[in-house]
């Protein structure tokens, strides 16, 4: 993945800092002592990954969600409690992503569970949205509202033509039109801790013409955003676009480094050691029946470990199709 500018990493730690609240800067401060002590004991995740909800308004063409089969719907408020409570005892866990495979503005709870988890001193939470609901009441609602720290808006193209192409004919001036008035009235709310990421998804088959696309963006940006060109791929294999699949050059194969630092839990409270396993073949419980510390250490995902360790992907054919894991060395 790519990134405009190269040094936004810096720019935004230096901001975090600056804004923490003191209880944030405790927690921050012991989770990074603690996490020097365990090195590789692996007590807890490092970031949980939160599904509030498994709809989507929108069917991408490089996207698992329209192939996922069963039950839909939101995450209950209890069970997002039970996550975040236990999160919070753990102080090496530094953050809490909204994500998934719905949009998360569907949850009409988003809002005050994003400020559950700041009351709970967690130190870092960010969210997704495709842009679509981002409209004037939504834009205030996340910058005056929400505890947000980041913000990835998924426009995933620089034009009209391209964004038909992955979207599905959905409204490319309409989301354009939502993220800029979001951007200026950002600037004008003078809000400076809520950063965005405005995220391109490149198609192996399709020239970007990303010269013109930052030119038009960047100045709208402030310290601590960036602009991400993030290439397409197949979720290990389980999306047919011609425009996804291999991106990478050839590359001696590591473990996967989100076996040892994260976890994610769906809208029903499915958990998987995986953020592009949408059909949940490497589930490892429920948190409706154990805790997230419980299901960390148990013997599902210490056999994953041990596999990849050992580099036998093939007994994992999700792991063995995977084009992702380098995103996480």
């Amino acid at each position: 993945m790519e990134t405009l500018p190269k040094n936004y990493k810096r720019q935004r730690r230096k901001l975090r800092l600056l804004h923490l609240k003191p209880q944030e800067a405790i927690r921050l401060c012991k989770g990074a002592f603690l996490s020097f002590l365990e090195k590789q004991r692996l007590e807890f995740p490092r970031m949980v990954s939160i599904e509030v909800t498994n709809n989507c308004n929108i069917a991408c063409s490089t996207c698992p969600q329209p192939y996922i089969q069963g039950e839909k719907g939101y995450l209950s408020m209890d069970l997002f409690k039970k996550i975040i409570d236990e999160c919070s005892h753990h102080p090496t866990l530094n953050s809490i992503v909204f994500t998934g495979f719905g949009e998360p503005l569907l949850h009409p709870q988003l809002i005050t569970m994003s400020r559950y988890v700041k009351s709970k001193g967690i130190p870092y939470t960010r969210t997704y949205t495709n842009g679509v609901l981002l409209n004037k009441q939504n834009t205030d609602k996340l910058l005056l509202e929400s505890g947000f720290d980041e913000i990835t808006l998924s426009l995933n193209a620089p034009t009209q033509e391209i964004y038909k192409r992955i979207k599905n004919n959905q409204p490319y001036n309409l989301v354009t039109e939502n993220i800029e008035y979001f951007l200026m009235r950002r600037k004008f709310l003078k809000k400076k801790t809520l950063f965005v990421n405005l995220q391109l998804l490149k198609l192996n088959n399709i020239s970007y013409p990303v010269e013109d696309f930052n030119k038009k963006w960047m100045p709208l940006l402030k310290p601590g955003d960036c602009i991400s060109i993030k290439y397409s791929h197949s979720f290990a294999g389980q999306v047919n676009d011609p425009g996804v699949g291999k991106v990478f050059g050839p590359r001696e194969r590591s473990p996967c480094a989100q076996l040892s630092m994260y976890l994610f839990v769906s809208w029903n409270g499915d958990a998987v050691p995986c953020c592009v396993d949408p059909l949940k073949k490497l589930k490892i419980g429920n948190i409706s029946d154990s805790s997230l510390k419980d299901l960390w250490h148990s013997s599902k995902i210490k056999l994953m470990r041990e596999i990849h360790v050992k580099k036998e992907y093939h007994r994992l054919p999700l792991c063995s199709n995977c084009e992702t894991w380098r995103y996480f060395l």
